[in-house]
């Protein structure tokens, strides 16, 4: 199996996990959307033959195949492709769920000592208000410095070339690694969730 070297400086093991998770979420939105894209230029295709004289039919694959360019170039360009902005998105929200627990652990441990009803209520809650913004505020600042590597296209790409070179094994592993990982950010999410439940049913 081919290693890939953490000696460059941006190379660490945060950016490492960071790329290969994005790297395996592209392959999966890339693979589900070309398919989509096969089934749907089929149908057309299909539904175009039928319906229009076959005179027309040839501008009209010459003009497809013009759309198609541009459609790569929306939907696969690597730097601000659509498919690439969905999976980082879903990078995000993955590593975005593991922080959903440990806040609401923190908000219920602060509620608890000065009341629900003081959170809960408009003026008394303002304090708590600017507590939870300044928390939010320290996740958003949390999850950039979690996915820097995806500020510069450059950084993801180059992972995305040495991964390529790796062998069936490696790609095998880090997608059960990015599906653990989307599970544990559920389980993460949902936990928060259910004890700032909790709290507020046992105040």
């Amino acid at each position: 199996m081919n290693k890939i070297s953490l000696s460059a400086p941006y190379r660490n093991r945060i950016d490492y996990i960071a790329a290969a998770t994005l790297y395996c979420w592209h392959r999966w939105i890339s693979k589900a959307g070309t398919t989509m894209e096969i089934r749907i230029d089929h149908i057309i295709r299909q539904l175009v033959s039928v319906l229009l004289p076959k005179r027309y039919l040839y501008r009209l694959y010459r003009n497809n195949e013009e759309m198609q360019e541009a459609s790569n170039l929306m939907l696969r360009n690597l730097e601000c492709g659509q498919y690439i902005s969905i999976a980082k998105n879903m990078v995000r929200h993955t590593f975005g769920g593991y922080l959903v627990f440990p806040m609401a652990v923190v908000a219920c441990i602060i509620s608890s000592l000065i009341g629900w009803d003081i959170v809960l209520d408009w003026k008394d809650g303002m304090i708590y208000f600017g507590m939870s913004l300044i928390g939010m505020v320290l996740v958003v600042i949390g999850l950039c410095i979690l996915t820097k590597v995806f500020n510069d296209p450059q950084d993801y790409i180059s992972y995305f070339k040495e991964f390529q070179k790796q062998d069936e094994e490696w790609l095998k592993r880090w997608k059960r690694y990015t599906i653990l990982l989307f599970v544990g950010g559920i389980a993460s999410a949902a936990m928060g969730m259910g004890t700032v439940f909790y709290s507020l049913m046992h105040t």
